[in-house]
């Protein structure tokens, strides 16, 4: 999976990804607002975050 050069505005007690038993993923230059949490991941393997920006 890749998610990349996107941008989110999501309302508080969002997350603004949350990926969980994944594998393979790409996330790069994203950007997220809003959110109270802004990445959320678990129970996963090769994961590569890069490039991100998340304000509120």
């Amino acid at each position: 999976m890749i998610i990349r050069c996107c941008s989110l505005a999501t309302s508080r007690d969002a997350a603004g990804i949350d990926l969980e038993n994944v594998a393979n993923v790409v996330i790069e230059e994203y950007a997220i607002s809003g959110a109270d949490t802004g990445v959320v991941i678990f129970d996963s393997d090769n994961l590569i975050v890069t490039n991100n920006q998340i304000s509120d």
